[in-house]
């Protein structure tokens, strides 16, 4: 089979995989399962980018919706990277993809690639699995939920035919995610180590680099401030992937600026009390679904910002220290 010569994906439809088997009788079928997202098992699929971003197309040409995690990137990649079809893979057996936009991006791996490997498990997927090369904690988490080295393929980011591929209902954390609160507390579960005696810590989740360069800066002040309710400053980074989860299961209290290290409150203990820090001019609480599902008592601070007191500190984050107190006050003391 060839794939019909592309020199751009603009002229490419985007088809969901449904409304691909309906037009294609014998070439996959859909499983479906009330409390998870359904998933599209198909034959003959193409993926097709580069080491970090994949699509997924069938032998047609038409571009897989269910392979877009991110739509508004698609054309994006296009324009960045291209999609070259030189030669093309052939891949026996059954595979996940796993190979996306921002795929190698802690919170994106967490909460929009990890979910996948779940739905296709409950689908009866058990083959192989696409990934990024080169990101530890991709491999790491992959090890906790007890995945084989044997059964994780890199993608070189060439062109590939694989026999059989499973590919699930896109759903977005910050979106359809809730639907589904099954799927985030089995995410939860699989990661949860057995109950420790150390079961109340309260962290400040802190960060000695991020992409964006947001910083806290008052922070000084705030660490002062959380030490007299017993806070520990925690930099996650200083620990691997198995650590982390155990030092946010043993938490009963976080507070953190926006950012990934928001992704450990999905591995504290339900009904925690959570801070989220923001500067007032980027407010996405992108977990926001995950944390109702759970049942954390979640509290929004941003700096503060009037006509007359205008926020000077652009994307920074000022901690709001008389808010984050009274909050502290109300539960803690």
């Amino acid at each position: 089979m060839l794939l019909h010569e592309v020199s751009n994906f603009y002229d490419t439809m985007l088809k969901s995989s449904k409304q691909y088997i309906k037009e294609n009788v014998g070439h996959g079928f859909i499983h479906i399962n009330g409390k998870y997202p359904y998933v599209a098992e198909l034959n003959n699929i193409l993926i097709s980018g580069n080491k970090g971003i994949a699509y997924c197309f069938t032998t047609e040409g038409d571009l897989l919706a269910d392979s877009v995690l991110h739509p508004r990137m698609l054309e994006t990649c296009i324009k960045e990277y291209g999609f070259s079809i030189d030669s093309i893979k052939e891949m026996k057996g059954s595979y996940l993809s796993l190979v996306g936009v921002w795929a190698t991006r802690f919170y994106h791996w967490v909460m929009e690639y990890l979910p996948r490997i779940l739905i296709a498990q409950k689908a009866g997927f058990k083959g192989n699995y696409i990934i990024p090369e080169g990101v530890k904690f991709i491999d790491q988490t992959l090890n906790l939920i007890g995945i084989d080295k044997t059964k994780l393929v890199y993608y070189d980011g060439k062109t590939w035919l694989i026999e059989k591929l499973y590919l699930p209902e896109v759903v977005t954390p910050e979106k359809e995610l809730k639907k589904f609160p099954q799927l985030i507390n089995d995410l939860r579960n699989s990661f949860i180590p057995k109950p420790t005696k150390e079961r109340g810590r309260r962290i400040l989740l802190n960060r000695k680099q991020n992409l964006r360069k947001v910083r806290i800066v008052n922070e000084k002040e705030l660490i002062e401030l959380l030490s007299y309710y017993n806070f520990e400053n925690i930099y996650m980074e200083d620990f691997n992937f198995a650590d982390q989860v155990k030092i946010a299961s043993e938490s009963n209290c976080l507070i953190a600026q926006h950012g990934a290290g928001m992704v450990h409150t999905l591995f504290m203990q339900k009904n925690s009390l959570i801070i989220e820090l923001f500067s007032p001019y980027y407010i996405p609480p992108s977990m926001l679904p995950a944390i109702e599902i759970l049942g954390h008592d979640y509290h929004m601070v941003t700096g503060p910002f009037t006509y007359f007191t205008p926020y000077n500190y652009g994307e920074n984050i000022y901690a709001f220290l008389d808010v984050i107190e009274v909050i502290l006050k109300k539960h803690l003391s």
